[in-house]
């Protein structure tokens, strides 16, 4: 015998919960912008500043980061010999 499942919405979609309009949204966003610049631009541009100086910093450092890994990698790089013979293995036979 088949049965027809029900949702229950309260219990399936909590999120339903809070009755929210996309009008309560926009009026949110142009509230906020309303208390942006009621706060005035100084306090932001010194803001912003004081960001782009540490982005520059995160940046500078991360350059130098990858630099010195490079500079690391070279010099643990190992000299060819001239007289180098390679050694053979059971395994070697298997991949050839």
């Amino acid at each position: 015998m088949l049965f027809v499942p029900e949702i229950d919405k309260d219990l399936e979609y909590p999120e339903n919960y809070f009755e929210i309009q996309d009008e309560d949204i926009e009026g949110f966003k142009v509230a906020k912008a309303a208390a942006k610049l009621k706060a005035g631009g100084k306090g932001k541009s010194k803001a912003k500043e004081e960001d782009n100086k540490e982005d520059q910093e995160d940046e500078d450092a991360e350059e130098a980061a990858k630099t010195a890994r490079s500079e690391d990698l070279m010099e643990k790089r190992c000299i060819a010999r001239k007289n180098a013979k390679t050694q053979n293995t059971d395994t070697d036979g298997e991949f050839a």
